[in-house]
């Protein structure tokens, strides 16, 4: 029988502290290549896109494999009017 492999994907959310419960909690049938912060996710998510990892990323969550395309990005609750997202 074979094992499905865990689905590339990037999360967004409001901070490291919630992305330490989200992340985890994805497996085993996501792996979190990379966690964004959402005030920064206009400028890291198209750098990731292009497969060009940021200078200074915003969060060091996530598993950093970027031998695959993430094919899910996840937005968390953090995007509203206030943060201009």
């Amino acid at each position: 029988m074979s094992i499905a492999k865990p689905i590339p994907t990037i999360i967004t959310g409001a901070s490291e502290e919630i992305g330490g419960v989200v992340v985890p909690s994805m497996k085993p049938g996501y792996e979190v290549i990379h966690f964004t912060l959402a005030v920064e996710a206009a400028t890291e998510i198209p750098l990731l896109l292009k497969g060009e990892v940021p200078t200074h990323s915003s969060s060091s969550l996530g598993s950093g494999n970027w031998s695959v395309f993430p094919k899910v990005i996840l937005f968390g609750r953090a995007y509203n009017n206030e943060v201009g997202v």
